[in-house]
């Protein structure tokens, strides 16, 4: 008898133990997409919804793109998957930084080349963001 309610217990334990690990998942995939959000609405303010022509600006952007790949870094993240996520973002997050640093520098020294080579990184650096979106938001709908 005494073995039959251990094996109960196991069997009632089993899922509350296993929707845990789903509960994990949600908490940190709110957590990573939280910054993504913030880092996204933080740039389109800073850059007067990508209308504006202050090289100031652009830098305080890049200075909120390095934070949140700072922020990124720091998030305490144990799914493997959501872990691949946040590199991929915070990859993104200091290209573009570093991109948008050289753009604002060229156009400030009046540097055609480097302002059109800074907008190619810029592009490279931005195209995986559909990707990187796409894929953590379908990953993390799937919990």
């Amino acid at each position: 008898m005494r073995g039959l309610s251990v094996v109960g217990l196991i069997l009632f334990l089993g899922p509350l133990a296993l929707s845990g690990c789903a509960v994990n998942k949600v908490i940190e995939c709110n957590r990573v997409i939280k910054v993504a959000n913030q880092v996204t609405a933080d740039t389109y303010v800073l850059t007067d919804e990508n209308n504006s022509k202050d090289p100031l600006s652009w830098l305080e952007a890049a200075d909120a793109l390095d934070a949140a790949a700072q922020e990124m870094q720091t998030l305490e993240v144990v799914d493997a998957q959501l872990q691949t996520y946040r590199a991929g973002f915070i990859q993104m997050y200091e290209a573009i930084a570093q991109a948008t640093r050289t753009y604002s520098k060229s156009y400030q020294d009046l540097d055609r080349e480097g302002v059109d080579a800074a907008r190619a990184q810029l592009e490279q650096a931005v195209r995986r963001e559909p990707e990187l979106v796409n894929g953590i938001n379908t990953y993390c709908m799937a919990s």
